[in-house]
């Protein structure tokens, strides 16, 4: 078992974001974001690259942030329904980039207009591994999932009736510790993951399994550690060049928690 609660996808939201260039092209895509609760300021979390194209087309490309839209639910007295839409969030001075790692948050974002019957849901600050817990907890060849909205050629491979994520299983590939470090990488703090990213995957929630053996109250030992949110799937995310070492090679990367945690306390 993982340890992770089912609850847990509906802490994923899909995203939608319009870029606009200066001659009126405009160009839209999906990926994915998730929502971090910190005493009562919420955060959603993605990717920088959802956000700023010159990541992936280059530093020629002329297309800007036009709109951001997050795909939010209805949520009533028996829990979470079908029903889902998308919402625009109003930027103003958001996004917060952070300098080197592949991430970007709001802060509290404020969406244009929402019905009252929407809301979204939040892991919690404390679910976020620091660099501490990641360099003494996490492992090579460790299990974690995934959660995002994966596909490919322009077809989901999540679930269309509820427009809910997804979870894939990954293993910890390179060494947490150290992190991973990559000519073939752009991006800082990130570790390498074995397991398939795919297009609307960038955003993904990565949550450790559960691991070790919980022992009865007074009793040491058993070196059990509980699920952690330990990063934000980022690769892949390049076009036809992309490196070697992501086609077809079953690895992806994701960037680390230790670089969330540090952007909200910019």
């Amino acid at each position: 078992m993982s340890g992770i609660a089912n609850f847990v996808l509906f802490h994923v939201n899909q995203i939608q974001v319009t870029f606009l260039d200066d001659i009126g092209n405009s160009k839209t895509i999906l990926g994915t974001g998730f929502w971090v609760d910190r005493q009562g300021v919420k955060y959603f979390v993605t990717n920088a690259h959802n956000l700023r194209p010159q990541m992936k087309l280059g530093s020629s490309c002329k297309l800007a942030l036009q709109t951001l839209k997050i795909r939010t639910r209805i949520l009533r007295p028996t829990g979470w329904n079908s029903i889902s839409g998308f919402h625009e969030v109003r930027l103003d001075d958001q996004p917060i980039f952070h300098s080197s790692a592949d991430v970007a948050l709001l802060k509290n974002p404020v969406f244009v207009s929402m019905p009252t019957d929407f809301a979204v849901s939040c892991f919690q600050y404390d679910d976020l591994a620091d660099k501490s817990w990641l360099q003494n907890n996490l492992h090579a060849m460790d299990m974690a999932s995934f959660i995002g909205f994966p596909g490919k050629n322009g077809k989901p491979w999540y679930d269309e009736q509820w427009n809910l994520a997804i979870a894939r299983t990954v293993n910890i590939a390179s060494l947490p510790a150290v992190g991973y470090s990559n000519s073939q990488v752009p991006t800082t703090d990130t570790m390498l993951a074995s397991g398939l990213s795919f297009s609307g995957s960038s955003g993904s929630a990565v949550v450790s399994h559960e691991k070790g053996i919980k022992l009865g109250e007074g009793l040491s030992g058993g070196n059990y550690f509980q699920p952690k949110l330990i990063g934000i799937m980022s690769g892949h995310w390049w076009g036809e060049d992309k490196p070697d070492v992501f086609q077809h090679s079953g690895l992806s990367y994701l960037t680390s928690s230790a670089a969330i945690i540090s952007l909200m306390n910019a």
